[in-house]
Formats: C-alpha cells, structure tokens, sequence
C-alpha cells in the first residue's frame, strides 16, 4: 500500500496555532527572569529643554558655614541641583531659593549624612533675580552643584 505524500510544509490552522503557543511560550519564559532597574551608576537621561538666548553655567560649592552663598545675581532658569552631604552637622538646614522678596524656594530640608539628592526639572524653573544657598545651624559640610541659564 502507498501512502500519500504530504506536504510537510503546508500552514495548516493546527501548525500555525502550535507555532503561535510555542513562541509565546518561550518568549514568557525568558521575559519572567528579565529584572530592569536603574542604579545610580546607570540613571536614566533626562533630556532639558533650553531656555532660548541663555547660556548653561555651572555652580559647584564645598559648603562648610553656616551663611548665604550667592550662585546667581541675575534671573536664571535652574534646571538641575545635585545635593551631597557628608557631615550633617547639627540641625543645619539647607536652603535653595531665588533672591526674590517672596522667594521661590527650589529645596529645602535639614542635613543627614549620606544624603544624595538630585533634582532635575525638564523644562527650567525661572529664578527672578539670581539664586542663594542659605545654611543655618551648626554647619557641616555639604556640595552642591546647580545647572542654570541666563
């Protein structure tokens, strides 16, 4: 008796469905054991927009006194301030905030050690009339460094 030759190779409704549950299959299985995070080593990028007719400058202070630091005396947009404190002294606060007579205040919070705080805005915030660090408290020793256009 001869068998008839079949086409192996045929889509039949059966072989597509089993392909279909064979590839979703493989791809749960390898997916499950997919862990994403992002450390401080690999952050994810934020990309921040440019205020038109400004120029990036750059603050880095190694602050150690409890006193006003000016960064800015003019109207600067901030777009990224990165806080790091190693010695929190006692109850010394940390202020960030415009000079303005009602301040626009961009961070504030009392020192602890070890504390890495990084703030980064993707459309700038305007600071009107220039930029301060107010410490108070008995100092420690904090460095900041802020990002801003003007």
């Amino acid at each position: 008796m001869k068998y008839p030759r079949r086409n192996l190779y045929k889509n039949t409704p059966m072989k597509t469905l089993l392909t279909t549950l064979l590839s979703l299959v493989v791809s749960v299985a390898l997916a499950g054991n997919t862990i994403v995070s992002n450390s401080n080593d690999h952050p994810v990028p934020v990309t921040v927009t440019q205020v038109p007719n400004t120029t990036e400058n750059y603050y880095s202070g190694h602050i150690t006194t409890s006193a006003t630091t000016t960064v800015s005396t003019s109207t600067s947009y901030v777009s990224t301030i990165v806080i790091v404190v190693s010695n929190a002294g006692t109850g010394w606060t940390i202020k960030i905030q415009s000079k303005e007579a009602t301040p626009t205040l961009f961070y504030s919070a009392t020192a602890a050690v070890g504390t890495f705080t990084p703030l980064t805005v993707d459309h700038p915030v305007i600071s009107g009339s220039g930029i301060d660090i107010i410490t108070t408290g008995t100092a420690g020793v904090a460095d900041i460094k802020i990002t801003y256009s003007k």
